[in-house]
């Protein structure tokens, strides 16, 4: 639920390989069309596994269907 009280959905793209039009289309897909984009997010850092360090992404959005 928005802060208006309306519904709206929180989408989520994790990973380097993805961009924010990957969420677009999960939007997209969610809402059968039209969205409005009421928030978004995209941040990067590091993560330590046994591998080694690796880059991480993440990308999400809060969408309201139109």
């Amino acid at each position: 639920t928005l802060p208006d009280g309306s519904t709206g959905y929180e989408i989520k793209c994790p990973g380097t390989h993805r961009s924010m039009g990957d969420c677009m289309n999960k939007a997209r897909e969610a809402c059968g069309g039209n969205y409005k984009v009421v928030d978004k997010e995209e941040a990067s850092g590091l993560a330590f596994t046994e591998f080694g360090i690796m880059q991480t992404r993440s990308r999400s959005m809060f969408v309201e269907c139109e």
